[in-house]
């Protein structure tokens, strides 16, 4: 939890916080082993679970970070998906919110495109048509009238 939400020197410093802790609480807690090297046996294989679980969050992090790069647009066509969209609706809602400015949101829809050529470079220019008029316009046009 603490690699998703920091990185990857906190989570090693915690993985060895850990492993320092638990050495202690078994040493505290007396329990006698045949052999004092035990001790340091389980230590290790308690920091080798600590750093894989670390790794692994890492790499987590890393994959889903880039997952959510790629799935912003269409490979095929270039146009931008509905969550991009949805998150740049919310990111300037916050923003109208924070500021005390009215949000205004137009949309356009083209109904049917002709269908005069056909195959695939046709479809994808149908697509692409399609996609430039539902995109967002991103004019960043200030308001010169205040609201009421």
């Amino acid at each position: 939890m603490i690699v998703w939400f920091t990185d990857g020197q906190m989570g090693l410093l915690f993985a060895f916080a850990s492993t320092v802790v638990g050495l202690i609480t078994n040493y505290s807690a007396r329990l006698t082993y045949s052999n004092p090297t035990i001790y340091v046996w389980n230590t290790m294989l308690r920091l080798g679970f600590y750093l894989v679980v670390v790794w692994l969050g890492l790499a987590l992090k890393k994959t889903y970070t880039i997952n959510r790069k790629l799935a912003r647009t269409d490979y095929v066509t270039g146009a931008v998906s509905v969550r991009y969209f949805y998150e740049l609706a919310q990111l300037e809602l916050n923003r109208a919110r924070r500021y005390r400015h009215p949000f205004t949101l137009a949309t356009g829809f083209c109904g049917r495109l002709p269908m005069a050529s056909s195959g695939r470079s046709a479809r994808r220019m149908r697509w692409r048509a399609w996609a430039a008029t539902n995109l967002p316009c991103s004019c960043p046009r200030r308001m010169t009238r205040q609201p009421n």
